[in-house]
């Protein structure tokens, strides 16, 4: 698969699936899927998830090199969940 030019409305996809289905879902068949409804390598969807752990801790945790698409979407996830709430399904 070639390299995936994300758009924010990948990330928001991302994080909305993982907020459904992160308590009921394993979290390699989540993964699997994200990754074939945005035809996107899924090492690229984890390495995305890193981004956005980085994004909520400051860069403490994750991996900081992340696109300011991605801090986008983190803000608008934040007015439905909190960062604890994002955390938690992330890790």
């Amino acid at each position: 698969m070639k390299k995936k030019n994300w758009s924010i409305e990948d990330d928001i996809y991302v994080i909305d699936t993982i907020m459904n289905k992160y308590k009921s879902h394993e979290w390699g068949d989540i993964i699997k899927s994200i990754a074939k409804e945005i035809e996107a390598p899924q090492n690229s969807v984890k390495m995305r998830i890193k981004n956005y752990v980085a994004i909520l801790t400051d860069g403490e945790s994750g991996f900081g090199n992340y696109a300011k698409d991605s801090k986008k979407a983190i803000d608008l996830s934040l007015k439905k969940h909190t960062i604890g709430q994002l955390l938690r399904a992330f890790e």
